[in-house]
């Protein structure tokens, strides 16, 4: 179970890594499509005034963070059933 729930925390870390990448190397924003992915980014949306780099770096650890522990939440909801799968292939 320790392998699964850091597995899916770790899949929470994907889609805000992969963001920042396509942002730095194009430019290009994902616009309304990341929050199906990423959750979490709706509170980057309190950064449109420019707010100072402390309050812009907890906003984005925060919305990372969240991230994380939404998938790993939903992989420690999904461990009964692969659990039960995995007895019964066995």
């Amino acid at each position: 179970m320790k392998k699964w729930f850091i597995g899916w925390s770790l899949g929470g870390l994907v889609a805000p890594l992969l963001y920042l990448f396509v942002f730095l190397i194009s430019g290009y924003t994902l616009g309304e499509g990341i929050f199906i992915f990423w959750p979490g980014a709706m509170g980057l949306m309190a950064l449109n005034n420019g707010p100072p780099i402390t309050m812009v770096v907890l906003v984005w650890l925060a919305a990372i963070g969240s991230n994380s522990i939404l998938y790993a939440s939903i992989g420690l909801l999904l461990w009964p059933f692969v659990r039960r799968n995995n007895r019964g292939s066995g």
